[in-house]
């Protein structure tokens, strides 16, 4: 079974989906001057034109061969190309001001480059911590399904339209609501991250350093949101957008770099999702959390002598609970505990 997943008619943040959908709109304000090449160009994207995160865990990059990928299309040189629609995603760049902000540049022979800048990183993560609604996304699954309810997890509502394990329909006959195909000592792991999330964030409430809406165990839900501060003060300098990001630690990028790439893996579509894999990005969203909560400090000095920095590894810690919790109860239909 294939399924085309439309992000758009979803809430789920990925960066990757977000910037594609930009490059798909510097395709059509090209158009404006070049109908014919811009028809040309959609054909194309985005099913052989896609973005690539450059291996680097310090900063949020994506490579695109839109020009290499148009030059006999648009009969131009590829680094022309990659000019041309550089400027354009420039223009939609500005009027993303507080929200996506992003750089582009062309690159030889012909690649684009995105980076988020410090303030993108920073609107993306605070939001994050505002919660994460997969209700469309479980309705679309539900509809392509045909099967179950809509507020059956992912997982199961796949399993319904005939996607296992092999993500393929027909490959494997197993329903996950009798044998599932995730070890429990494995969610065992993510359960515990998340329950440290809950754990450390209602702390960092009692002290006052943050605070949280209904933060006791009974009252804790998929949208327990982070009152204040709002903004979380991620930046050095509120009053300049291109003020440094305060995590800077190896640990704090590690876990924000795998909260991108776990978001992006989830936006694909759902048939090329094997359960499996979901298993995996959890297992490392969870991994990296322990590694940061093991070098970055909340308290103590840091508290005392730089409680913006401690606002910021708890607004981290929130968006990774966010995406924790997302990952347990909609994808794979199991709790996610606030404590343990």
């Amino acid at each position: 079974m294939s399924v085309n997943f439309d992000l758009s008619a979803t809430n789920l943040p990925a960066v990757k989906r977000l910037l594609e959908g930009r490059l798909q709109a510097a395709i059509r304000l090209h158009g404006t001057t070049s109908q014919t090449l811009a028809s040309a160009a959609s054909e194309v994207f985005p099913q052989s034109i896609t973005l690539l995160r450059a291996k680097d865990t310090t900063r949020i990059v994506y490579l695109c061969p839109m020009g290499l990928k148009l030059a006999k299309i648009w009969q131009m040189s590829a680094m022309d190309i990659a000019t041309k629609i550089a400027a354009d995603l420039s223009q939609i760049a500005a009027g993303d001001a507080g929200r996506l902000d992003f750089t582009v540049q062309a690159v030889p022979p012909g690649w684009i480059h995105l980076q988020l800048t410090n303030a993108g990183l920073a609107n993306w993560l605070q939001r994050l911590t505002q919660g994460i609604d997969s209700l469309q996304l479980k309705e679309y699954l539900w509809q392509r399904g045909g099967e179950g309810e809509k507020e059956q997890p992912a997982s199961i509502i796949l399993s319904k339209a005939g996607i296992g394990i092999a993500g393929e329909k027909g490959k494997h006959k197993t329903d996950v609501l009798q044998n599932p195909v995730y070890p429990s000592k494995s969610l065992f792991l993510v359960q515990y991250a998340h329950a440290r999330c809950c754990s450390l964030l209602r702390l960092a409430h009692l002290d006052g350093t943050i605070i949280l809406s209904d933060p006791h165990p009974e009252l804790c839900s998929p949208f327990w949101h982070l009152l204040a501060p709002n903004p979380i003060p991620w930046l050095n300098s509120e009053v300049f957008p291109s003020s440094p990001l305060r995590l800077v630690h190896p640990a704090e990028w590690g876990l924000i770099s795998q909260l991108v790439d776990t978001l992006d893996a989830l936006s694909l579509p759902p048939a090329a999702h094997r359960l499996t894999e979901w298993l995996k990005l959890a297992t490392a969203l969870s991994t990296a959390f322990e590694s940061f909560y093991s070098a970055c400090r909340l308290w103590g000095e840091v508290k005392t002598e730089t409680p913006q920095l401690a606002q910021a590894r708890l607004g981290l810690i929130k968006a990774t609970q966010s995406v924790l919790r997302l990952i347990l109860q909609d994808l794979f239909g199991v709790s996610a505990p606030v404590e343990l």
